[in-house]
């Protein structure tokens, strides 16, 4: 396991890395959430292990709770909300040909990221 990486809405930790494949742990502090963004290399599964988290898919506002997963494409817009008190853990897969954290497109970010 990586070294816990920090980031204004939490941390996370690389668990494993593949020729096309990399999973992570994210913690998304309360009442914090992801910029809006998208990849031009990779695609990403979410699934909570811990409470509910807010996303946002292309414009679509959903709900997704723990033993739930939700696949985004690459090149899709998505953000990713914690709106409890709580922290909530995430399990982050990530499939395709980059995951380099510069692969990042932002339109929209809290913490003047874009």
């Amino acid at each position: 396991m990586s070294e816990e990486v920090t980031r204004p809405w939490g941390s996370y930790r690389i668990l494993e890395t593949g020729e096309n494949y990399q999973i992570k742990i994210l913690t998304i502090n309360p009442k914090s959430r992801l910029s809006d963004q998208k990849h031009s290399y990779r695609g990403e599964t979410w699934i909570p292990v811990n409470g509910i988290l807010k996303v946002n898919l292309q414009g679509h506002v959903m709900p997704i709770a723990p033993g739930r997963s939700l696949s985004i494409e690459r090149e899709a817009w998505h953000r990713l909300e914690n709106q409890s008190n709580n922290p909530i853990e995430v399990i982050e897969i990530q499939y395709g040909t980059s995951f380099s954290e510069n692969d990042v497109e932002r339109r929209e970010d809290d913490y003047g990221r874009v």
